[in-house]
């Protein structure tokens, strides 16, 4: 909704969370990047939510709490 922001993300932050190597998860960003899924922030990695379908944007906004709960 209104005013709810995602937070930037780091490639070392996916790897270490995921288990996959940082340079697999920083070919794999930069394929996204270049596709226009996400974008490189001066912070990390930004998902590019105006290209998400509003049901999906719901969903990954309540998978994303879910989880960190």
């Amino acid at each position: 909704g209104a005013g709810e922001r995602l937070q930037p993300v780091r490639t070392s932050d996916l790897a270490q969370i995921t288990g996959i190597p940082r340079e697999t998860v920083r070919r794999k960003l930069a394929a996204l990047a270049r596709d226009g899924w996400i974008r490189q922030g001066d912070a990390g990695w930004l998902l590019e939510v105006d290209r998400l379908d509003p049901e999906v944007r719901a969903f990954t906004l309540r998978s994303i709490r879910n989880f960190l709960q």
